[in-house]
């Protein structure tokens, strides 16, 4: 109710300054023109100046001030100094204040109310669709804000042009709002869910999908979060990913770290960790993970197709890795010496087999000759003599 009191405090005097105008008596307006301006206007004083083409104006002093803008749509007291083109505001008080800019489109009660309020035209290209929406933006452009109080305080207390917060996309209810106190101006974020990324001041290149998600963060980049809660309590970390219902509870401003499970947490502030499915459970109500399977863990290829299998786990930690102490590398280095006198026996082994094929085949050879050369001996020995002794 407090911040609402303080907004209708902003608005309601720049009404009236309009209500009360010299000679501002409201003249209820109706009618269009015919080619080539093509405008429609309907309520008091809408369109006033029938400046510009295409125009569309339904509503208290809607495109009040409007005498070269064209193709803006105004519906409820909106777009009320505009003097830029290609806007639709429909909604009592949606780019209110906006000046000369162009192509933004704000749906909602006070929706991009303070958009371009100092005419440096760069506040482009924004879409505000909810009920406050974008609300303090002032130079940001490239915006899209989808629900309630998403982006409020997006540029909020922006000292000048071309400072805000630009290309961000929020979707939910109070998604990307900022900081209450100093805004954001944080550039290329994505917060799908309510509150996600509520706090965000500078925070560049963050992604939050999921109720909650990186709430607290205010100049944290590069982060990933997906799940309700997730990367809740991130303020200035870094480089982190995780995924999961409450997954990085513990993360405040470690960077590097990726965890893949409900509730995967570790301790606090870590860095350059990974976690999968790292969750303890709660006592007599959620056992924790009990199991883990994962392919290929450990090996470390060493050379001429021989692997080597040193899995250690850390009872303390929980945690899995390859240990290279000094005495297991000592170990290896043994290792890969008898290695190598293997390998060396082995070809002597193979040298040796190529010896003893060739001389059996020599041995073969030899055999088959002598045994040519005995039957030719057979063949002319001469026939034996008998004796015959007579009486």
């Amino acid at each position: 109710m407090k911040n609402r009191r303080k907004i209708l405090m902003v608005i309601l005097p720049v009404l009236a300054c309009f209500a009360f105008l010299p000679g501002a008596r409201a003249a209820c307006l109706d009618g269009c023109n015919s080619s080539p301006l093509f405008d429609t206007w309907q309520g008091d004083d809408a369109l006033l100046l029938l400046g510009g083409a295409g125009n569309t104006a339904f509503g208290w002093r809607s495109l009040f001030s409007d005498s070269t803008g064209s193709f803006n749509t105004a519906i409820g007291p909106s777009l009320l100094l505009n003097d830029g083109s290609d806007n639709t505001a429909v909604g009592a008080a949606a780019l209110l204040l906006n000046i000369t800019a162009s192509d933004n489109t704000a749906i909602g009660t006070d929706a991009l109310v303070f958009n371009d309020q100092f005419g440096d035209n760069v506040a482009i290209d924004n879409t505000a669709v909810g009920s406050f929406a974008l609300f303090h933006n002032v130079d940001g452009s490239l915006n899209t804000a989808v629900g309630f109080d998403a982006m409020l305080n997006s540029d909020l207390g922006n000292p000048g042009p071309a400072s805000g917060a630009n290309s961000n996309t929020a979707v939910g209810a109070f998604a990307l709002s900022g900081d209450p106190f100093v805004g954001s101006t944080g550039a290329a974020n994505d917060a799908v869910g309510v509150a996600t990324l509520f706090l965000n001041q500078t925070g560049i290149f963050n992604d939050a999908m999921g109720f909650d998600a990186m709430f607290f963060n205010t100049t944290g980049f590069d982060n990933v979060a997906i799940g309700a809660f997730a990367l809740d309590f991130n303020t200035t970390g870094f480089f982190n990913t995780v995924v999961g219902t409450g997954a990085g509870g513990n993360i405040v401003a470690g960077f590097g770290n990726t965890y893949l499970g409900e509730g995967v947490a570790g301790p606090v502030d870590e860095s350059l960790a990974i976690r999968i499915n790292d969750f303890a459970g709660a006592p007599g109500l959620i056992p924790g993970i009990q199991q883990c399977f994962m392919g290929g863990l450990g090996i470390l290829q060493i050379a001429n197709n021989v692997t080597v299998f040193e899995v250690t786990y850390d009872i303390t930690t929980n945690q899995l890795g390859v240990d290279f102490a000094p005495n297991n590398k000592v170990a290896l280095n043994e290792f890969l010496k008898e290695q190598k006198k293997v390998e060396e026996q082995q070809a002597s082994i193979a040298e040796l087999k190529s010896t003893v094929a060739l001389l059996t085949a020599q041995l073969k050879e030899q055999a088959a000759q002598i045994q040519k050369v005995s039957a030719e001996l057979q063949v002319s020995k001469p026939a034996p003599q008998i004796v015959v002794n007579k009486p």
